[in-house]
């Protein structure tokens, strides 16, 4: 988080709100070194996808109204920086509900702000935007990255600084929790189940040869490298603990995730709720995500994942700063 933001300098501040299937997040931010650099973020679960009404994708009304909450709380907090510019944006959930332009109105209404639905290509091309961003990358002008979400997951591929792919796959976490997996993440998953999600995750993904590390964007990435950290100081698997201790780690291993994997899976929705780290609003999506996450690896020979914290926001936000 930036440290240096002065209101009453010349830089001025950016707010992006990011409606998402299964969270609903701000990003305040400013340009710092040609960079994007986050002020403050913020989020709220809100579970906005998911729900369909006569067999089609739906925002379901009392759902509507806590997402409409959601965002003026989180318009009310970004107030504190003055931004010059705010953007509203709508992901997968919204995209593909048969009244998404009745939310847009209410959302114009409560707010007076509009909201953007973006495609799914400009999904995927702002994601890209925002990853580039992250001075931590190895490389930040050649990546494959996969940015994970509750509706849909993205693969962006950026060659010699310039995106080269933009893909979105209806692949998301809570999407494949409600199609595949019977008691709704509430119990632990069959093995029929994690076949089905691994079968889904191979057959949709493009072929494109090995890829030995691949870049991760998502809640899911975050969230299990913070619980595998904090069991270092514990008695977990050694090697683990080595892997994950290595001075020079920046990376999430393969090897750790697949055991985690295979540990959270066995377990039903209130004993995982009660991991500590592990949020309540992702307790039942969990599993679902790091089979995706497995199965993507699988899928292009990966070996370990590069969690980043830059994401869609970053991308939006990028834009909305450095144009006049």
């Amino acid at each position: 988080m930036g440290t240096s933001y002065d209101p009453g300098g010349a830089m001025k501040a950016a707010a992006v709100i990011d409606i998402g299937s299964n969270t609903i997040k701000l990003l305040s931010a400013e340009i710092g070194k040609g960079q994007v650099e986050s002020i403050a973020q913020k989020s709220y679960d809100a579970r906005l996808g998911g729900e369909y009404q006569d067999g089609q994708p739906w925002l379901e009304p009392s759902r509507r109204r806590v997402a409409l909450e959601v965002v003026e709380k989180l318009l009310e907090f970004s107030k504190q920086w003055d931004p010059a510019k705010v953007a509203l944006v709508a992901t997968s959930a919204v995209r593909e509900a048969t009244n998404r332009t009745d939310f847009a109105a209410e959302i114009k209404s409560a707010t007076g702000h509009c909201l953007r639905i973006l495609s799914e290509e400009e999904e995927a091309r702002y994601i890209a935007y925002g990853i580039a961003q992250d001075p931590g990358l190895p490389d930040p002008g050649n990546f494959t990255a996969f940015d994970l979400g509750g509706g849909s997951m993205e693969r962006t591929v950026v060659e010699g600084g310039r995106l080269v792919t933009a893909q979105s796959f209806r692949l998301g976490a809570v999407r494949l929790t409600r199609e595949l997996c019977e008691n709704n993440g509430k119990e632990a998953l069959r093995k029929a189940e994690i076949d089905a999600i691994r079968d889904k995750v191979r057959d949709t993904l493009p072929d494109c040869g090995t890829l030995p590390c691949l870049v991760g964007s998502g809640g899911a990435f975050t969230i299990t490298r913070t619980i595998l950290l904090s069991r270092l100081p514990g008695n977990g698997d050694l090697e683990q603990q080595r892997l994950l201790a290595s001075p020079d780690y920046k990376t999430l291993p393969i090897e750790c995730l697949r055991s985690f994997t295979e540990e959270i899976s066995l377990l039903p929705l209130e004993a995982r709720a009660a991991i500590p780290h592990l949020p309540m609003g992702r307790a039942d999506i969990l599993p679902t995500a790091l089979h995706i996450i497995l199965g993507t690896a699988d899928k292009y020979g990966a070996s370990s994942w590069q969690p980043t914290q830059f994401n869609l926001r970053h991308g939006v936000a990028k834009e909305l700063l450095e144009s006049n």
